[in-house]
């Protein structure tokens, strides 16, 4: 059962930030949420969406892309998230959302200009779908990468922590980042990561465990890279 499910709802439709990541939470961890709250929470998404709720249609469009009481429908989710974006300019959780769609259709260039913009508004997903940006572009720039996922990780974007662990621990096995490689920080930001507990949180803890078992880490205090 989902606590203070009203109260996350009530906070999703102002546009509450915490409220919001609540929400992103649940629809990430569906087999936690029983059928009667899927239920209410399918019926008051739509009921706001159908009122041109801006956060409500964003909503909606990652409950039909996430099939989370919805059919999935990737044509109606990118609608959603246009009409969103349409009503509130600074809706930077449908901003993320359609850069998503965009990285999906290959088209990096709009996705990183969604990202930019919802970074500018303090949005922690956008800081790490920014880095990402940089990172997988034709010309790749990792030192600008590694700066946003940083800002990602200190507004407690844990998948923002896990891609720093990655970049500093990838150099064994990818020569682009060679001169990255950095162990120590490779376990002191996959650690943070599973300290945000986000959903890279488990590929976090395997990756330590592969350092660990390739004698890359010894045991020691850690500090901030």
């Amino acid at each position: 059962m989902i606590e203070n499910l009203d109260a996350i709802l009530s906070g999703l439709l102002a546009g509450d930030y915490p409220a919001i990541m609540r929400f992103r939470t649940l629809l990430d961890r569906p087999q936690k949420v029983e059928t009667k709250e899927v239920t209410k929470i399918v019926h008051c998404v739509k009921s706001e969406a159908a009122k041109d709720n801006s956060y409500a249609l964003w909503a909606l469009a990652l409950m039909h892309d996430e099939e989370f009481g919805l059919a999935k429908d990737e044509t109606k989710s990118i609608a959603l998230l246009e009409r969103a974006m349409q009503i509130e300019a600074n809706n930077a959780a449908a901003m993320v959302t359609r850069a998503n769609f965009y990285i999906e259709a290959k088209n990096l260039g709009k996705a990183k200009e969604l990202a930019e913009r919802a970074c500018k508004l303090g949005y922690a997903q956008a800081a790490g779908l920014l880095g990402y940006c940089y990172e997988v572009n034709e010309n790749p720039n990792i030192e600008k990468a590694i700066e946003c996922y940083k800002l990602g990780a200190q507004l407690r974007c844990g998948w923002s922590a896990y891609n720093l662990g990655r970049i500093f621990s990838a150099g064994k096995f990818y020569p682009d980042y060679k001169d990255y490689e950095d162990y120590e920080a490779a376990r002191y930001w996959y650690e943070k990561s599973l300290e945000l507990d986000g959903l890279a949180a488990g590929d976090a803890a395997n990756n330590i465990g592969i350092l660990y078992r390739n004698g890359c880490l010894s045991n020691g205090i850690l500090t901030c890279p």
